[in-house]
């Protein structure tokens, strides 16, 4: 059994998942219950985003197909890591952010976004105590290439960031 706690703008969702059977609710002060994919709210629009075939159906049927869907996928999955690894990559692509796994016995986990901050670049850039385009300059010189490729090698760190769990 894992709990998933996601951030969505101001708002936190809960998610359990216990073995292939999956919970859904939203987080208000201490109070919070679950319910099952039944007692969703999903928008005709954000059905029809990941099931473009079922435009020419009623709103009723659309749930009901994509409810079915999304059961199915879930039962494809083998163990609740990889049920764990879907739901973060799948909401992540709606804007919704992890913020916490709880696993039972455990204490709960803060997963962190891995950032610039947290790179092997800025950890260098700050070591030598500059920031800005002096602390690019020395960065360069101590990698020996030039600012240019330090700014093209930033870029592609950039366009290759991934979301990735850390213990707190």
């Amino acid at each position: 059994m894992r709990d998933l706690v996601f951030e969505f703008g101001t708002e936190l969702v809960g998610i359990q998942i216990n073995n292939k059977r999956i919970q859904f609710c939203k987080l208000q002060g201490g109070y919070y219950s679950y319910s099952p994919i039944e007692g969703l709210k999903l928008s005709v629009s954000g059905i029809l985003k990941e099931f473009p075939d079922l435009k020419d159906k009623t709103k009723e049927v659309m749930r009901r197909i994509a409810m079915k869907r999304f059961k199915k996928h879930i039962e494809g999955l083998k163990k609740e890591s990889d049920i764990q690894e879907y739901l973060k990559k799948d909401l992540a692509k709606h804007g919704y952010k992890l913020k916490y796994v709880k696993r039972p016995g455990f204490r709960r986990k803060r997963v962190k976004w891995l950032g610039f901050f947290d790179s092997k670049m800025f950890q260098d850039i700050l070591a030598l105590g500059i920031l800005g385009y002096f602390g690019l300059a020395f960065y360069s010189m101590f990698r020996k290439q030039t600012v240019k490729d330090t700014f093209a090698q930033i870029k592609e760190w950039y366009n290759n960031l991934d979301m990735e769990g850390e213990d707190e």
